[in-house]
């Protein structure tokens, strides 16, 4: 069994607070509030100060959960994302971590070492290379423009498959696995092995 405090994250969103201005309600720390978002231990004391700070019950900031502690953002996507639709290109769901919201975009083909995914002028664009000859063919598809998500929401687009390459990420709001988003509408592109390893990051500006 483990601790979960993803009451606490839901409450902050009904109440329209921050985890800044819960730090300045309560007078916790950014380190143990770290602690708060990994499923960790902390005091009695600290619980109490969140509820005072709430008006709210422990039970509204935590609860016992079965089984081992969900560890990795490809874990949660797999136990916890809902379905929103499918469509010729993608099929889309969305997933809640904590304060934060996802709209997670997986490509319904699955790309291969003919495949190159271009990130340019606010497109997501699939380059399929079709080798024939001395003179291969190049076919280009639009898959979604930037601005995909609605407003408050994470974007990510999963890539199936090993796509040969991925061109203009970590720049014109265009994210790989491991870049730094920068403000809060960039897209984060990357394959299904590198969403694996993935672990979002909070905006750098």
């Amino acid at each position: 069994m483990y601790i979960s405090y993803e009451n606490l994250w839901k409450l902050l969103i009904e109440k329209k607070i921050t985890k800044t201005e819960l730090m300045e309600l309560t007078g916790i720390s950014s380190r143990t509030l770290s602690k708060l978002s990994k499923n960790e231990t902390v005091t009695t004391e600290t619980l109490l100060r969140v509820c005072e700070a709430l008006d709210c019950d422990i039970a509204d900031v935590m609860e016992m959960r079965k089984g081992e502690e969900i560890k990795s953002f490809w874990e949660l996507f797999k136990r916890n994302a809902a379905l929103v639709e499918k469509d010729d290109n993608f099929t889309t769901y969305r997933l809640t971590v904590g304060e934060d919201r996802y709209l997670i975009k997986k490509t319904n083909k699955s790309a291969n070492k003919h495949t190159i995914i271009h990130c340019e002028k606010g497109k997501i664009i699939w380059e399929q290379i079709i080798p024939l000859g001395i003179s291969p063919v190049r076919e280009r598809t639009v898959l979604t423009g930037k601005n995909f998500s609605e407003k408050g929401e994470r974007g990510i687009v999963l890539v199936s498959g090993k796509p040969m390459c991925f061109t203009g990420l970590d720049e014109n709001g265009f994210v790989s696995a491991k870049g730094a988003v920068r403000a809060l509408d960039d897209i984060y592109v990357m394959s299904a092995a590198a969403f694996k390893l993935f672990e979002p990051k909070k905006v750098t500006e």
